[in-house]
């Protein structure tokens, strides 16, 4: 029996690895890769263009520090720039303040639109005024039951006018829509105000799905989407396909935060793959499956400099959360934060603690003067942060700790530190922050805040498929061949 199998792999051994090749590539490719398709749809990316993090200081009479944050939308649709089913039109982008007692968002914004071909010149800037959501509104990868403060911006109909309210042929475009074509991106500059108290705050920014649930598909006239807020992030398939006629269709990547109806309150995007009568204005539960990206605030108080000898702050922060990955590191789109775990800050023996190790050098305020050098994780609002405010700081160089109170499931270390922070004497005030120290684990606890996410399991099986086709083939080949040979 060896030597016939010997043989049969023998006479199959100059074709088997070319085919062996090919089913491998094939297997090894994720069954859901998107491929860059024309008259498709349009997709897109965010990206924010200010710096991740940031730092207001405010004091006790100065006027509360704002900052201007931008963010680009850019649409990545693989077509060519005059596709008319690839183009976005009613552009609206949202931002979900996490932490609004921390930080407001102001109303008025501007637009540039930019085409990197040059085909037309810089649209804007346009100013436009934010919509803040209908109170409670809730962001559900943060929480479905903590309310945060959701704003959206629409740059409204392609002329802006609404006199031409559709483009629904390359030979209609002109210079100044307000339309985005495949690659083409567009700014939003915003404005973020400190609300004068210290603490955090994250802000997501995502672009926002329409509210309008069709009776009947296709969507052919678009008066039958309600002017307004209903026209969000919508396109038109100008040609037919096998899955989607001609109509007017969401963009598949937009996100509503909240959606009660669907998967007990997650949010939602629209399916945009599969066979009729999708058409891509089903929707699907998902708390990740769009573009976005996000903005950390940090605010702290600060003294002016005038009366005080040491004006001086330090600042030390992080996160406690739920590590559904177990890799041990924050990752703030899918792991909720964790409320109520005890940090601590010690000093340079990593026993102490700090403000007993470093006795009359700095102080803290309030309320944290109350509990000096201990913390509840989410303390200060935002779900799972923590932050050791350190005020009137005398200047030197300083060595601290950060310990966490909790005895299992932890996939970070229990312990961070040295963080080494040096402090001159300047005036007016120098705040320092050191930030990102975060703790996870992965005990079996509720999160606080956030929702579990569920796993594209066929594309993690995919390469798996591939193996067992491989195998399914060889098994094939050689018992054809046995049976020839008998």
């Amino acid at each position: 029996m060896r030597v016939r199998l010997l043989k049969i792999l023998a006479k199959t051994r100059r074709r088997l690895p070319v085919v062996l090749i090919a089913v491998l590539l094939i297997g090894l490719v994720p069954l859901t890769s998107p491929v860059p398709v024309a008259e498709a749809a349009p997709t897109g990316e965010m990206t924010l263009i200010s710096d991740p993090d940031n730092f207001l200081n405010f004091t006790e009479t100065g006027p509360l520090p704002e900052e201007t944050v931008r963010i680009r939308f850019t649409n990545t649709a693989g077509a060519a720039i005059t596709d008319v089913a690839s183009t976005i039109q009613y552009v609206t982008l949202a931002a979900a303040n996490l932490n609004p007692s921390r930080v407001e968002i102001l109303s008025q914004a501007y637009w540039l639109i930019h085409d990197p071909s040059n085909s037309r010149p810089d649209l804007g800037p346009i100013a436009v005024a934010g919509v803040n959501e209908t109170a409670p509104a809730y962001y559900s990868p943060y929480s479905t039951s903590i309310p945060v403060a959701i704003w959206h911006w629409n740059l409204g109909a392609p002329d802006g006018l609404s006199n031409r309210v559709n483009y629904t042929d390359s030979s209609q475009f002109a210079s100044d829509l307000r339309i985005l074509r495949p690659g083409e991106w567009v700014d939003l500059n915003i404005t973020i105000r400190c609300r004068g108290v210290v603490g955090d705050s994250r802000i997501w920014f995502f672009p926002r799905a329409t509210e309008f649930e069709p009776t009947s598909v296709p969507v052919t006239d678009l008066s039958t989407i309600p002017v307004g807020d209903d026209r969000m992030n919508i396109y038109y398939q100008n040609t037919t396909l096998p899955i989607r006629p001609v109509g007017w269709y969401p963009l598949h990547i937009s996100y509503d935060p909240y959606d009660a109806n669907i998967d007990s309150g997650t949010g939602h995007s629209f399916e945009q793959v599969g066979s009729a009568p999708l058409y891509g204005w089903t929707r699907i539960p998902t708390t990740t499956r769009f573009a976005k990206t996000n903005k950390l605030v940090h605010q702290t108080q600060v003294e002016d400099g005038r009366t005080e000898l040491f004006p001086s702050t330090i600042h030390i922060c992080g996160t406690k959360f739920l590590d559904l990955n177990g890799n041990g590191v924050y990752d703030p789109e899918t792991e909720p934060g964790i409320d109520g775990v005890t940090v601590t800050l010690l000093g340079a023996d990593a026993q102490t603690l700090a403000s007993q190790y470093y006795p009359g050098n700095f102080t803290y305020p309030s309320p944290e003067d109350l509990h000096p050098d201990t913390l509840q994780s989410g303390e200060n609002m935002l779900t799972g942060s923590y932050c050791f405010n350190l005020i009137e700081v005398k200047p030197g160089t300083y060595t601290f700790f950060v310990k966490i109170l909790e005895a299992d499931g932890l996939t970070t270390a229990a312990l961070i530190g040295p963080i080494v922070i040096t402090v001159s004497d300047t005036s007016p005030a120098t705040a320092v922050f050191s930030i990102h120290h975060d703790f996870g684990n992965l005990r079996e606890v509720p999160p606080v805040g956030g929702v579990a996410l569920s796993v594209d399991k066929l594309g993690l099986l995919a390469p798996w498929i591939g193996l067992l086709g491989v195998l399914g083939f060889l098994v094939s080949v050689v018992a054809v061949r046995k049976k020839r040979e008998d």
